[in-house]
């Protein structure tokens, strides 16, 4: 799974550079080369089962009327779910597009900050992701210790990489890293700017 993710991604860059910026046929072009990577990853994972037989020892053959029962409470969990992560990226659709009607310069800002704000928590949701399963682990084996033990043990890890990312980015790095998006002297100037106001919504929440 996680080889399959990373040749896409390498795909997805080779493509991103053979279309896009070698034969410049625009960004209608990149949404098709990102739509073939994911593509990719789908049909290497799903390789990946079919030759393996990982599943074989848990799902020897397909019952069809155990595969659509119980649904309910998966529903009734996941639509919840499935509405507050599509709130945060309707937010960020709806940041750009008031971004946009800005002028050039703001839309360049508010690109340059939210690829960095991006990278940067690329690893609180590798951690959520793995806690999460750990800690369903945990209560499935009923351990309720071994649950609460994972769940503690994310929240010093996440402490502590709040901490030493404000240090690796702030200040000395904020220059340099808006400066690889976008060399205009402006955009990048409003992309810190704009960074060093995020960058301290946290801790002004965490205090209220």
């Amino acid at each position: 799974m996680l080889c399959s993710s990373c040749l896409g991604t390498v795909l997805n860059a080779l493509l991103q550079y053979c279309f896009v910026a070698h034969y410049s046929l625009g960004l209608r072009t990149s949404a098709l080369c990102l739509s073939c990577s994911f593509a990719f990853m789908f049909l290497g994972v799903l390789t990946y089962l079919r030759l393996s037989k990982v599943f074989t020892e848990t799902w020897p053959k397909i019952n069809v009327k155990a595969a659509f029962s119980n649904w309910g409470i998966i529903f009734r969990m996941g639509i919840p779910g499935v509405f507050m992560v599509a709130l945060e990226e309707w937010c960020f659709e709806a940041l750009t597009f008031v971004a946009g009607s800005m002028g050039e310069v703001t839309l360049g800002a508010h690109a340059i900050a939210f690829q960095i704000q991006s990278i940067i928590y690329m690893v609180p949701l590798g951690i959520f992701t793995a806690v999460n399963i750990r800690v369903g682990q945990r209560l499935g084996a009923f351990d309720p210790i071994g649950s609460h033990f994972a769940y503690t043990t994310a929240l010093a890890l996440m402490r502590d990489y709040q901490q030493r990312s404000q240090c690796a980015f702030f200040p000395k790095s904020l220059q340099s890293s808006s400066t690889i998006f976008d060399r205009h002297s402006s955009t990048s100037r409003n992309g810190q700017e704009t960074i060093r106001i995020t960058d301290s919504l946290p801790y002004i929440f965490s205090e209220l």
